[in-house]
């Protein structure tokens, strides 16, 4: 969203997406459509797509996602992705809070390992 793209839905492969649970709170955490996709090995079929195209199997990436089945779809919990956000918004919070925290302990570690004169010789 932050670099102007709306998504209306997620495309989960790999294998994490042989585990429900973990497309579960991806729908749930980010408010879409989770597509868990039939092939698990995307890996191969999207190298496979790749070489497709550049020898012009077919004629636009559109016409490509007719190879991509789609085997279940999970639906978000609106109710949970509203909780999701308010702790989202909460360690936003938090993180930026910590900055000036985190420069400080920079400084203190730059003094400790950047600032030694001596040196170490071989015996």
């Amino acid at each position: 969203k932050s670099q102007g793209h709306n998504l209306n839905s997620i495309r989960f492969s790999g294998g994490l997406s042989r585990i429900k649970l973990i497309g579960k709170l991806k729908a749930d955490i980010f408010g879409k459509k989770v597509y868990i996709v039939d092939e698990f090995e995307t890996t191969s079929v999207g190298a496979f797509i790749l070489v497709a195209k550049s020898q012009k199997l077919f004629s636009s990436l559109a016409h490509v996602s007719e190879i991509i089945k789609v085997r279940e779809v999970i639906f978000p919990d609106m109710t949970k992705h509203d909780l999701y956000m308010k702790y989202y918004d909460m360690y936003n919070d938090l993180y930026k809070s910590l900055i000036p925290l985190y420069r400080k302990r920079k400084k203190i570690i730059d003094q400790v390992y950047f600032s030694k004169t001596e040196s170490i010789e071989n015996l």
